[in-house]
C-alpha cells in the first residue's frame, strides 16, 4: 500500500509514503528490501524537495540497518537480507545522489551528502571523491554542507590521495570553526585508515 502511494500526485502523500516504505522494509524479506531500496532511489529525483530529502534519509536509514545487521548472528542464521541484497541498487543510486549535491535546497544537499558514505562500501570511488573535493573547494558555500562533505571525504577517500589531503589541509585555516574541526576529524580518519587492523579484527 505504502509503495503504491509513492507516485501520488500530492507531495505530502509521497513524502509520508517514502518514510513508511523505508521503515517497513527493515526486517523484511530479500524481495521486500530490494523493492523498497529501488523505490526510494527513484524518489531521489522527485520533483518536490521534501520528498527528495525524505528519500535520501529513508534510503540511508535502510542501508544503515542492513549494514548493522551483518554483525547479527540471528540475521545470518535466518538468512535475512543484508547490504548485499541491495548492492546493485546502491551503486546505481550514487549518480542520483551526486546530482543532489547541487540541489537548490540546503536540506536536500545535507541529506545527500550523508547518504554517500552509506552507498559506497569501499574507499576510493574516484567520481564521488572528486565531486566532494569540488564541493569543499568552492562549489558549496554553506558551512553546514561543507562540514558534511568533509566528513564524508574522511570516510570515502583513500589515505594517500594528494588532492584530498590538500583540500582538507586548506580547510584547517578556515575562518569557520566547525569547518576547521571537520577537516581535522577527516584527516584523523584518513590517518587511522592507514593503520593495519588489530589481529582480532582481521580474523
Amino acid at each position: 500500500m505504502a509503495a503504491a502511494l509513492l507516485a501520488d500526485p500530492a507531495w505530502p502523500v509521497r513524502w509520508a509514503a517514502v518514510d513508511a516504505v523505508a521503515w517497513l522494509a527493515q526486517g523484511g524479506s530479500h524481495r521486500v528490501v530490494l523493492r523498497a531500496a529501488a523505490a526510494l532511489a527513484e524518489r531521489l529525483e522527485d520533483r518536490d524537495w521534501p520528498v527528495r530529502r525524505a528519500a535520501a534519509i529513508g534510503l540511508g536509514n535502510l542501508l544503515g540497518f542492513l549494514e548493522a545487521s551483518e554483525a547479527d548472528e540471528d540475521v545470518a542464521r535466518l538468512a535475512l537480507p543484508t547490504f548485499d541484497a541491495v548492492e546493485e541498487v546502491a551503486e546505481a543510486a550514487i549518480r542520483r545522489t551526486l546530482r543532489l549535491l547541487c540541489d537548490a535546497v540546503e536540506e536536500v544537499r545535507l541529506a545527500a551528502t550523508d547518504l554517500l558514505p552509506l552507498l559506497c562500501r569501499e574507499r576510493g570511488n574516484c567520481e564521488v571523491v572528486s565531486v566532494l573535493v569540488a564541493r569543499i573547494e568552492g562549489d558549496e558555500r554553506l558551512p553546514s554542507v561543507i562540514c558534511r562533505a568533509i566528513v564524508a571525504l574522511g570516510r570515502l577517500a583513500v589515505p594517500d590521495d594528494a588532492l584530498v589531503l590538500a583540500a582538507l589541509e586548506a580547510r584547517l585555516v578556515d575562518r569557520n570553526a566547525a569547518v576547521e574541526g571537520a577537516a581535522r576529524q577527516a584527516l584523523a580518519a584518513l590517518e587511522a585508515a592507514r593503520l593495519p587492523l588489530p589481529a582480532a579484527e582481521r580474523s
